[in-house]
């Protein structure tokens, strides 16, 4: 295959949402902005405006498509073909896998010579049956793409198999999330947080496997400190949460926000390689997360792996974090391959040879 120029690489994204909320969406709005390739998505589900804007701006264009639950994915095939048919694409970058029998397999057979499979959780649903179904959707992926890349090896193992998989971490911008103390103050004086405050901060949007509900009882153990929950829109459909939890939704700028804390949290029921966790030690902030997360995840040694079954161990454990002098983590992200501008670039070496 010829090496093409990053100018002369055109390239679609295929994903559910376009929201600041998802970490796969940031991963994608990260290449958009860090590579030179001209770069498309598509999005069956909610497209955030601002980040339809950034993808405009860099001379990209944003597709929403029929939803793939709706009559068996036929509206959805029947989208994904006529974005084909209006662009001539050099890469179809898939991020979602149950779906891939539809829109990678028509990509093949259009002829697009660089088909991306990229899986980013270690865990394909958050249900039994929901795992089965897409673990049978997924087996003729192989037919149909030709580059496979994970965020993790666990990720590769649990969605890809034992094929040849390329290992890339979610890279981020070091620079805009290194630790910033005027900043802090700031953010803490608008979110009405004195300074005083152990500041307990989570940044994920509410579904199941995020596990918000033991987080509520972590904080019930700790009356004295303030959890912030960024990332999902008002109140959830909770019960029991405690009086010291703050719900901020999606807020402008997550990279001011990781200022304001004291620790991160992030106690899910699976994950990838979780971008949030990266942002959140480049921040220099010390992080507790569930031990059925990655440990590739640490780069920084300011990572707590703990189980997700006694809420009192957590508590005692944010305590405990909050002595640790906090100290800007930038620079070792960069040194540990996290910087955007490494892992985009060995992504477009991909995008360009497709090997």
């Amino acid at each position: 295959m010829t090496e093409l120029k990053p100018q002369d690489i055109r390239v679609l994204h295929i994903v559910d949402k376009l929201v600041p909320a998802s970490g796969v969406a940031s991963v994608i709005m990260n290449l958009v902005e860090y590579s030179d390739c001209k770069q498309d998505v598509v999005a069956y589900s909610d497209i955030d405006p601002s980040m339809k804007e950034r993808v405009e701006k860099r001379g990209g264009r944003v597709y929403k498509v029929t939803d793939i639950r709706a009559d068996f994915g036929k509206s959805f095939k029947c989208d994904i073909s006529a974005v084909y048919e209006q662009t001539k694409y050099s890469v179809v970058h898939g991020h979602l896998l149950n779906s891939a029998y539809i829109y990678m397999k028509e990509a093949k057979k259009r002829g697009v010579p660089v088909r991306v499979i990229h899986s980013h959780s270690a865990n394909t649903a958050n249900s039994m049956l929901k795992r089965i179904r897409n673990d049978a959707l997924k087996t003729g992926i192989p037919r149909w793409a030709n580059v496979f890349i994970a965020g993790s090896e666990k990720a590769a193992q649990r969605a890809l198999g034992n094929r040849s998989v390329h290992i890339v971490r979610n890279g981020i911008d070091t620079e805009r999330f290194k630790y910033n103390n005027e900043i802090r103050t700031a953010v803490r004086n608008e979110l009405g947080i004195k300074d005083k405050d152990i500041c307990i901060g989570s940044v994920a949007r509410f579904s199941p496997e995020k596990n918000h509900q033991f987080m509520f009882k972590v904080l019930e153990n700790t009356p004295d400190a303030v959890g912030v929950f960024a990332g999902v829109s008002g109140m959830p459909d909770a019960v029991n949460v405690p009086r010291n939890v703050k719900f901020i939704g999606m807020y402008d700028d997550i990279s001011r926000l990781y200022q304001a804390f004291d620790v991160f949290v992030l106690p899910s029921l699976f994950e990838g390689f979780p971008v949030v966790a990266v942002e959140a030690q480049c921040a220099g902030l010390p992080c507790l997360i569930s031990d059925s997360i990655t440990e590739e995840v640490d780069f920084s040694g300011n990572v707590t792996f703990l189980p997700i079954d006694d809420p009192n161990v957590w508590a005692a454990k944010i305590l405990e974090a909050t002595k640790r002098k906090r100290t800007d983590g930038s620079e070792i992200a960069a040194k540990a391959g996290m910087d955007i501008r490494v892992t985009s670039r060995i992504i477009e070496k991909l995008w360009r040879l497709g090997e």
